[in-house]
C-alpha cells in the first residue's frame, strides 16, 4: 500500500483542528456536557420554586398567632438550629405536603431575618 506525502500533515492538521474546536468551543464558545447543562437547569428550576413558595411562607408566619414570640426564639437559638426550628412551625409546610421544604425554610428564614 502506498502513502501520499500530503498524508501526514493532513492527519496532523484534523487533530490538531479538532483540538483547537474542542477547546474553543467548550472554553469560549458555551458549549457544555448534557450533565452540566442538566446541573444548570435543576438548580434554576429549583431557585424558581423557591422563589414562588417563599410569599406563601411569608404568609403563614404573618398568620400565626405566636409569630412573634416564635421569632423571638428563633432569632436567640444558634445559627444552626434556626432552620429545623422554623421548619417545625409549619410555615415552610406549603399546602398538601407533608412536609416542610427546606430551600423555602432557608430562603423565609433569611427573609424573615431580615424584616424582624
Amino acid at each position: 500500500m502506498k502513502i501520499y506525502s500530503g498524508t501526514k500533515p493532513l492527519i496532523l492538521g484534523v487533530v490538531v483542528g479538532g483540538i483547537v474546536a474542542l477547546t474553543l468551543g467548550f472554553g469560549w464558545g458555551g458549549w457544555m456536557t448534557g450533565s452540566a447543562a442538566d446541573h444548570i437547569a435543576n438548580t434554576q428550576s429549583e431557585m424558581s420554586v423557591t422563589a414562588a413558595l417563599l410569599p406563601i411562607c411569608l404568609e403563614q408566619s404573618r398568620q400565626d398567632p405566636n409569630a412573634v414570640a416564635t421569632l423571638v426564639k428563633i432569632k436567640s437559638a444558634n445559627s444552626y438550629e434556626r432552620q429545623k426550628m422554623l421548619e417545625t412551625t409549619g410555615w415552610a409546610t406549603m399546602p398538601g405536603a407533608g412536609e416542610p421544604n427546606t430551600a423555602v425554610a432557608t430562603a423565609c428564614l433569611k427573609e424573615l431575618s431580615a424584616s424582624f
